[in-house]
């Protein structure tokens, strides 16, 4: 994959307010679950990058928002979820 590293738009999971502002900008609630909502995340975003800070701090630790309790599960590395293709 080619692309321009400075037009990508990335969201960094480095801290837990990153994660609640991504879940909070996008969110799905599923039985009074909330989680990003990755279609329409993938509308403004072109990938999402866990770090391994991001990991530690987030990773398993429930969270309180307006669309109920949030919690990063399945990821177990840091890692970048591309949501779109740049090509």
């Amino acid at each position: 994959m080619v692309f321009d590293p400075s037009a990508v738009r990335v969201h960094h999971l480095d801290d837990v307010e990153d994660y609640l502002r991504l879940v909070t900008r996008h969110p799905r609630t599923v039985d009074g679950t909330a989680h990003v909502d990755w279609e329409a995340a993938a509308a403004e975003l072109d990938a999402v990058h866990l770090t391994a800070r991001g990991l530690l701090r987030i990773g398993g630790l429930a969270v309180d928002t307006a669309a109920g309790t949030a919690c990063l599960t399945g990821w177990n590395a840091e890692c970048t979820a591309w949501l779109r293709d740049r090509s």
